[in-house]
């Protein structure tokens, strides 16, 4: 009467060794590997050591999700098959000590970052009339790991708001922006936790023209995909500083004509002006900073003029409101700048003598009053 082996197994696994220890020996599972890419299968195998004669070994072979059980070869010692994962073999001479039982092949379906297992259950042997003995194994499980192939941003953002069109498969973008703005922060988001980022994130400086910047997304499968950011700042015509005697007149970005007003008592004031991009552009001669004298009684219009290496100009255009006498200097038309003069001297010197006038004047109305009085 032939001898039955009943035979499990298939496990998927890199090289990692499993002992299934029993009263008088072991059954030895070994997987090549145990890190899978999609679709990808690994071979195990299974062996015995026992120090008695075996004539039949059972179990119950469970693959987990993910794993296919593709097929089971026996060792030519034994007979028999693996079907709906019982294996069962038998053997015409009993085997002793260190012998093959089988190998297995299991495979990774396409999912890819996914971890799973195959278990082997219900081993038993049977010595050498067929009984089954005291030499049993508990379950052992193999845990396997599926490699992720996934290596793309979920997301991709300047200065915290995600770039107009961005897709996790487009790797290229072009951003403009304007050319006040001399640096920013790139962020990126994994899509996978198992991927790493590297290359231009953070707070980056913007020299004037195209800034080029690359991302980089590692899978867990070591291939990398890059994305291309391309960051265009203009080169600047602009000023970086206006002010009227002292006083900053608040630019903003493309816009070239601004208001001031200064009192009846300035007549002459220090117009001072510094370039965004002096290695782009120059002042015309007679139109950068200087001092602007004889100032009429309402508007004086000043010009600030730059030049670029395109020899294209730019005009600031700077209407300054001188008040009249009458007028007071305090009170600013809405948009305009009131500036004072440095040197108000001469309005303290008016407004003493003044002073004075009004109070000769009474003084004279009272004396005449009171003449008025004795006569009557």
């Amino acid at each position: 009467m032939k001898k039955k082996v009943l035979l499990i197994a298939i496990v998927l696994g890199a090289v990692m060794p499993f002992r299934i220890n029993a009263l008088t020996g072991s059954v030895n599972l070994e997987c090549d590997k145990v890190m899978l890419d999609p679709k990808e299968s690994t071979t195990c195998y299974v062996t015995g050591n026992i120090k008695e004669e075996v004539s039949t070994v059972s179990a119950q072979i469970k693959v987990g999700e993910h794993l296919t059980l593709v097929s089971v070869n026996t060792d030519s010692i034994w007979e028999g098959d693996g079907e709906e994962g019982n294996v069962q073999l038998y053997t015409d001479v009993n085997k002793m000590g260190t012998f093959k039982i089988a190998s297995f092949v299991v495979q990774a379906d396409d999912t890819g970052g996914v971890s799973t297992h195959v278990s082997l259950t219900d081993v038993h042997l049977s010595d050498v009339d067929f009984q089954e003995t005291s030499f049993t194994v508990p379950d052992f499980e193999i845990q396997i790991s599926s490699v992720s192939t996934i290596h793309t941003l979920s997301n991709l953002t300047v200065d915290g708001k995600t770039i107009t069109g961005f897709l996790p498969d487009r790797t290229n973008y072009r951003i403009d922006v304007g050319a006040t703005v001399s640096s920013i922060e790139i962020g990126a988001t994994k899509t996978s936790d198992a991927s790493t980022i590297t290359g231009d994130i953070g707070v980056k400086k913007l020299a004037y023209g195209e800034n080029r910047f690359k991302i980089n997304v590692t899978g867990e499968n070591d291939i990398e995909n890059s994305y291309t950011l391309i960051v265009n700042r203009p080169e600047s015509r602009m000023l970086s500083k206006l002010a009227i005697n002292n006083q900053d007149v608040a630019l903003r970005e493309d816009v070239y004509e601004y208001t001031v007003t200064v009192g009846y008592d300035v007549m002459s004031l220090t117009l001072t002006s510094e370039l965004q991009n002096p290695d782009y552009v120059t002042f015309v001669d007679g139109f950068g900073p200087r001092e602007i004298t004889d100032l009429a009684v309402g508007n004086n219009q000043v010009l600030v003029k730059v030049v670029d290496r395109d020899h294209q100009e730019l005009i600031y255009t700077i209407n300054v409101e001188r008040l009249d006498n009458v007028e007071n200097p305090e009170t600013d038309d809405e948009g305009s700048t009131p500036v004072e003069n440095p040197d108000t001297g001469v309005s303290r010197f008016y407004m003493i003598g003044l002073g004075a006038v009004l109070v000769a004047m009474i003084a004279f109305i009272w004396i005449k009053k009171k003449d008025c009085f004795k006569k009557i």
